[in-house]
């Protein structure tokens, strides 16, 4: 039978353990709001580069055109 100071040690290791858990879950929450900011400016400057790229290609089509 566990005496109370058996379950007191318990209760503290799983109060240490959680403690990790949830330091480690803010942790990953913020590595993926940096990530998504990442992604997103990545994705900006795609659309800008594809955009260019389009532009380039119709004037080098105009120019070939006269």
């Amino acid at each position: 039978m566990r005496t109370l100071s058996d379950l007191d040690e318990s209760v503290r290791q799983l109060d240490s353990r959680l403690t990790t858990i949830e330091s480690s879950s803010s942790d990953q929450a913020l590595e993926n709001v940096d990530r998504t900011t990442r992604i997103e400016k990545l994705e900006k400057n795609y659309d800008l580069l594809q955009d260019m790229m389009d532009d380039l290609e119709n004037r080098s089509r105009r120019n070939n055109m006269c």
